[in-house]
Parts: structure tokens; C-alpha cells; sequence
């Protein structure tokens, strides 16, 4: 029976800490990736994807591993509230980044996101890095920029009692299109229901050619650990 036991344990441990190797080839659909929750889905390669990874109920954890994962369109974006997401860089030199060449980057309006040690780069004109419509998200020491903010949290999904929680720990935020039809700013906070938006600032946070901008009074507290990058400023409204 000690055997029986021993032998479980183990057998459990390594479906537990299961690596799925994702090359090139694999995801020019990403209907490649393992929507498991617990496999770690491991670029070996750059990926070109030429669809949207929507979780609706499933979870995904994906490991950069230094290389860049494209798309035209949303790269990822998560809707069920049960779905969790992760995205981290396990390479040395932390390069792994997601690209986007038209839209925003990454969408969450229900569930979990959690980005560590990536870039994140919206399209050009009035998109974001990561639009946040409701949900849980934690982003830490990740490299944000878009063309209209490097992160939009609106609460639309608000009416159905999802209201959007995010934390910042460190990182770089950035604007880089001087659209003038849009609010460009590193960090917007918009109240579309009754109650706007939570973000909590810690860490070391560098703002460059940016600024925090909010409609409301739910902004109003900034952690002492952020920085303005040269020439940025920071707009509490």
C-alpha cells in the first residue's frame, strides 16, 4: 500500500509540472495551445498566430521563453469568469513579448490575467496593451505600450457584477502615437457603471511621454513607488 501511495504521489507531481514545447509550425493556429491550466505551453520559436486565444472556461499558461507571439488581431482574450490566464518569460534576458499589429493587445472582461516579465504592444492609433472591461489582473515588471494607453480599464462589464481589480507590481508603461482624436495616456481608468475601476501602483514604475489620467475620485490613491519617466507626467482628475 506504502508503494501504491509513493508511486501516486510521484506519478501526480509530474502531470502537475507538465511542459508542452509550442513551435512555429504549432500555432500558426493556436489551436495548438493546451487549455489545461496546468500544462506549460513553451515557445521554442517565434509564433505568427492568425487567431484570437478566447478562454471561456478554460485556462491557459504560456511561457514566452524569450520569443514573440503575433497577431493581427486580440492575441488573447479572456471571458469566463472560471478561466485563468498566465503569461510569463522564463528566459534570461526576459525578451518574450506579444505584438500586435492592428488592435489591442491583450482583453480580459471576466476571470483572471496574470502577465510576468513580458512586453505587451498594442496597434497603432486608439488601441490598447491591455483592455480590461471587468476581472482580475496582475501585471508584474511587464514593458506596456500603444498607441492610446497601455492600459484601459473600463468596467463594461459592470452590469453583470464583474468589476475590474487590477495590480501593478513595477514595470514600464509608455503612449506612443500622438493621435489627437484620442486620450493618450500610459494608464486610463474609466467609470462606465456604478462604480469605477480598482488599480493598486507598487513597486518601481516608470512612465515615459505618458500620464495616469481619470475621469473620477476612485483613482485618487498612488503608491509611493512610482516614478515619472523623463518629460511624463502624472494626472490624478
Amino acid at each position: 500500500m506504502k508503494k501504491f501511495i509513493s508511486l501516486f504521489v510521484i506519478v501526480t507531481m509530474i502531470v502537475a509540472c507538465m511542459t508542452f514545447t509550442v513551435s512555429a509550425n504549432d500555432v500558426t493556429s493556436t489551436a495548438a495551445f493546451i487549455k489545461d491550466g496546468t500544462t506549460v505551453n513553451k515557445l521554442t520559436a517565434d509564433i505568427n498566430a492568425t487567431e484570437t486565444v478566447v478562454l471561456d472556461g478554460e485556462s491557459l499558461i504560456v511561457d514566452l521563453n524569450g520569443y514573440k507571439w503575433t497577431c493581427p488581431d486580440i492575441a488573447l482574450n479572456v471571458v469566463g469568469g472560471a478561466s485563468v490566464a498566465k503569461v510569463f518569460d522564463s528566459s534570461e534576458a526576459k525578451t518574450g513579448a506579444i505584438v500586435i499589429s492592428g488592435n489591442d493587445a491583450v482583453k480580459i472582461s471576466n476571470g483572471e490575467l496574470i502577465l510576468e516579465n513580458i512586453t505587451v504592444k498594442g496597434g497603432d492609433g486608439g488601441m490598447d496593451a491591455v483592455i480590461v472591461e471587468g476581472g482580475k489582473v496582475t501585471l508584474t515588471n511587464c514593458t506596456l505600450s500603444a498607441g492610446k494607453a497601455a492600459i484601459n480599464a473600463d468596467n463594461n462589464s459592470e452590469a453583470a457584477g464583474v468589476a475590474a481589480d487590477i495590480t501593478v507590481n513595477g514595470g514600464t508603461f509608455a503612449n506612443y502615437d500622438g493621435v489627437a482624436a484620442q486620450r493618450n495616456c500610459a494608464i486610463e481608468l474609466r467609470k462606465s457603471g456604478a462604480n469605477g475601476p480598482k488599480i493598486t501602483l507598487t513597486g518601481d514604475i516608470t512612465f515615459e511621454n505618458a500620464k495616469i489620467l481619470g475621469q473620477d475620485t476612485y483613482n485618487k490613491t498612488i503608491a509611493e513607488g512610482v516614478v515619472a519617466g523623463a518629460g511624463a507626467t502624472v494626472e490624478l482628475s
